[in-house]
């Protein structure tokens, strides 16, 4: 199976502070605020989104289980919307999984 190569955190000021801007999983390094570091609660949303996603759930099956479960969203909570984006930039690969399982 081909990998996505690994994100890079930016250097840009303005993504380090604007939290809409930044990636998921990154929050402004606590030593460098104009860099970013890995989230550790954002990385096991990713983790956790990508597993089921390869177990064939759809989008909204996995935001309602994040929300269900109490995963913190920086909107107010988990849509499907924004499954499909962590999905795009962390494992775009899974993005082609059989739209039968995306009827939900």
């Amino acid at each position: 199976m081909k990998h996505s190569r690994p994100f890079k955190p930016p250097s840009s000021d303005g993504w380090a502070k604007d939290e809409q801007k930044r990636p998921s999983g990154y929050k402004p390094d606590p030593e460098d605020s104009r860099r970013l570091a890995e989230d550790e609660n954002e990385q096991l949303v990713i983790k956790n989104v990508i597993q089921q996603r390869k177990q064939g759930k759809g989008w909204s099956e996995i935001a309602r289980w994040l929300n269900e479960n109490g995963f913190p969203a920086r909107d107010e909570r988990w849509s499907h919307v924004a499954v499909i984006r962590i999905i795009d930039r962390y494992a775009p690969e899974l993005r082609k999984i059989q739209n039968s399982i995306d009827k939900d």
